[in-house]
């Protein structure tokens, strides 16, 4: 497929999934993709992707206010890839109330999406992102100090926030799984963070996002080994050969109320969206690296210098202005 030319988004925040991914559809000749190979092998070893990869974004999480929630979901992600809580523990029970009436007011908007027919969208938002009051609520939600603070001591260094995204999926029935709806590991990155946000009430019925505990690259647990990414690209094992080796306990099928806030690395192995009878509403906010190689178009990475100390100033640098 040929690689659509860039045009400017029609809004300051929308940015479209063909503009977003159209790099992602670019064929590249063999001797290409063997070195792109070679490259990220090195890029991705721990102590290169954190020391001089991100080097210019690295922060010492000491500096941080110290909170028993956020510790307790940071040491979740590290152990297990994943993580739990409900929205109002961390943000208080109000927070919910103008991300779901943003919902309902674009509910005559949705658009289907290009990529995979099972989702339609509400929006996809790009950076520079505004930091001002009246900016987009879901944008605002995802630039929250407290998810700031969670993501940059995950990762190993502050991140950009690289797209946020609000999306229905919509039942299939009896179809099989196809894309995301299977086993995959996400691509490029050896850890990387998404948080989740349902927006509607979530059952086995409505294609609940499904983990394997402890399959995140940079655990310990047996589960990180088994099939790697091929990097740069990620990976969609045979799903008999995953159920081969899946033990009672290894599977979190988060099944869960409107609220629940979900933190995965899906540097590791997952599947969602497989709504079989009941439709599922969900916000993701993907934080990567600002070496990410499917950046936004324009988009230019702000240079860190001197030793960043304050939620305030991650924050501005998070949001890409």
């Amino acid at each position: 497929m040929a690689q659509k030319a860039y045009k400017k988004p029609p809004s300051l925040f929308f940015c479209e999934e063909s503009v977003r991914s159209g790099s992602m559809a670019a064929k590249r000749s063999p001797i290409i993709e063997l070195f792109r190979k070679f490259y990220y092998q090195i890029r991705n070893h721990p102590r290169v992707y954190v020391h001089i990869t991100n080097r210019r974004y690295k922060i010492k999480e000491s500096l941080f206010p110290k909170d028993p929630l956020i510790s307790e979901i940071i040491n979740s992600l590290r152990q297990n890839g994943i993580a739990k809580v409900d929205v109002a523990s961390l943000f208080g029970p109000k927070k919910l109330d103008s991300l779901i009436y943003w919902v309902r007011e674009k509910e005559s908007e949705l658009e289907i999406d290009k990529k995979k027919g099972f989702f339609r969208n509400y929006g996809i938002f790009c950076p520079p992102f505004k930091a001002e009051p009246n900016s987009n609520p879901f944008v605002q939600f995802y630039l929250e100090k407290k998810f700031l603070q969670i993501a940059t001591a995950y990762l190993g260094y502050i991140p950009l926030l690289h797209t946020v995204e609000i999306r229905k999926t919509i039942p299939v029935g009896d179809a099989k799984p196809s894309a995301s709806q299977k086993w995959h590991r996400d691509p490029e990155e050896k850890r990387i963070l998404k948080i989740f946000l349902y927006l509607s009430d979530v059952d086995l019925g409505s294609g609940p996002f499904t983990y394997i505990v402890g399959s995140n690259p940079t655990s310990k647990g047996p589960w990180s080994r088994r099939f790697p990414q091929k990097l740069p690209h990620g990976v969609y094992p045979d799903a008999n050969l995953v159920e081969k080796f899946t033990q009672p306990g290894d599977l979190l099928e988060a099944t869960a109320p409107m609220g629940t806030i979900i933190f995965c690395d899906t540097a590791g192995l997952h599947r969602g969206g497989y709504a079989t009878k009941n439709e599922r509403i969900m916000a993701t906010g993907f934080y990567s690296s600002f070496k990410y190689s499917e950046l936004p178009p324009e988009f230019t990475a702000k240079k860190v210098r001197g030793q960043v100390s304050k939620l305030d100033e991650v924050r501005e640098i998070v949001s890409g202005n």
